[in-house]
C-alpha cells in the first residue's frame, strides 16, 4: 500500500473501470465515469496539492486492486472534514486490504490534524457496514430512496468517525 502519484492515472482509470462493472456499491453505474487518463492525472496533481485531500492504493506487480480517498472540505469551516470514497476488487476482497487501507488514511489525517472522516454506504451493503462498523465508523442518519440501483430505490446510510 502506498500513496498515489499521478503517474498511477491510467492504472486508476482502470481501477475504477473493473469496480464500476463488477460491484453495484460504487457511486457510477459502468459507463458513467470518465475514463479518460489524462482529465485523471490532472484531477490526481490537484488532490496531492490539496492539505486535506488524499489517495492511498494497493497495488499487485503493476495493477492497482484497490483505493481509498479522502476529499477535504474546501472552506474554513469544514477543512477539517473529508468525504472518504473506498474500492477494493472482489478478488482481492476478505484479504484485509481495506482495513490497512483505512489504517493508512487515519495516520494521515491525524498527521495533518483532521477531526472528522465521513462516508456513504448502501443499506444492502452489510460487508462495507460491518467493516465500517469494526473500524468504528457510526450511523450518523439513512436517506431513505437516495440511489436508484437497477431499477430499484435503495436507502443510503452516513457514517462518520472522529479522529
Amino acid at each position: 500500500m502506498r500513496l498515489i502519484n499521478s503517474e498511477d492515472a491510467a492504472a486508476l482509470v482502470e481501477l475504477y473501470a473493473k469496480l464500476d462493472l463488477e460491484t453495484r456499491f460504487m457511486p457510477l453505474e459502468p459507463g458513467e465515469r470518465n475514463l479518460d487518463a489524462g482529465a485523471e492525472y490532472e484531477y490526481l496533481e490537484i488532490l496531492l496539492a490539496s492539505p486535506n485531500s488524499t489517495m492511498f492504493v494497493t497495488a499487485r506487480e503493476a495493477d492497482l486492486v484497490g483505493f481509498i480517498s479522502a476529499t477535504g472540505g474546501g472552506k474554513r469551516r469544514d477543512r477539517y472534514t473529508a468525504q472518504v470514497l473506498v474500492g477494493v476488487l472482489a478478488a482481492f476482497s476478505g484479504q484485509g486490504i481495506a482495513t490497512r487501507l483505512f489504517e493508512a488514511l487515519e495516520m494521515w489525517a491525524k498527521e495533518r490534524q483532521m477531526r472528522r472522516l465521513e462516508l456513504s454506504v448502501m443499506t444492502t451493503n452489510d460487508r462495507a457496514i460491518r467493516l465500517f462498523e469494526g473500524l468504528g465508523y457510526g450511523l450518523e442518519g439513512i436517506r431513505r430512496d437516495a440511489l436508484r440501483v437497477d431499477g430499484v430505490f435503495v436507502d443510503e446510510q452516513y457514517r462518520a468517525k472522529l479522529i
